[in-house]
């Protein structure tokens, strides 16, 4: 969730928004949750496997398409290549906008023009001088990790 307060003329606007990620939208259609958290399934390797075999039988089925993503993007806040990003380490970035009056919204998920497949960091590293942001990504196949850099105009190399 973000929250954002604007001051303007002796007032305060309050806003508090869900980054709207796809993992939030079939939940929130659903009414119940569908993809589990990372976290949430550490309760010995019974419950682990159930877990397990659940979710991919949800897919199997098409309650959801995990290339869609599973992520949160809760976990930081990026400001690089000129737009603002929610982060979550297993998802791509969301992108997000603070309108003029202070209200948030989600403009989508955003994979740099097709060059990122996968989740990244979501602490990447800004250089202050040249305004380029450094980060990686990890995976279980290779090659096991990426290092890249997005210019100041938002493009991955």
């Amino acid at each position: 969730m973000l929250h954002s307060i604007k001051i303007s003329q002796g007032k305060a606007m309050f806003c508090s928004r869900f980054v709207k990620t796809y993992k939030y939208n079939i939940e929130n259609e659903a009414g119940s949750p569908i993809i589990p958290n990372v976290f949430s399934g550490f309760n010995g390797l019974t419950a682990s496997a159930v877990r397990g075999a659940l979710t991919a039988a949800r897919a199997i089925a098409g309650q959801f398409n995990p290339t869609n993503g599973i992520g949160l993007a809760n976990t930081s806040l990026a400001l690089f290549g000129g737009k603002l990003f929610a982060l979550g380490e297993s998802d791509l970035p969301y992108e997000v906008k603070i309108a003029p009056d202070g209200d948030i919204f989600t403009l989508g998920r955003h994979d740099f023009n097709g060059n990122l497949f996968m989740s990244m960091t979501a602490h990447p590293k800004i250089d202050p001088e040249t305004n380029e942001a450094f980060a990686f990504r990890y995976g279980p196949m290779p090659p096991f990790l990426n290092y890249f850099r997005v210019d100041p105009n938002g493009t991955k190399t």
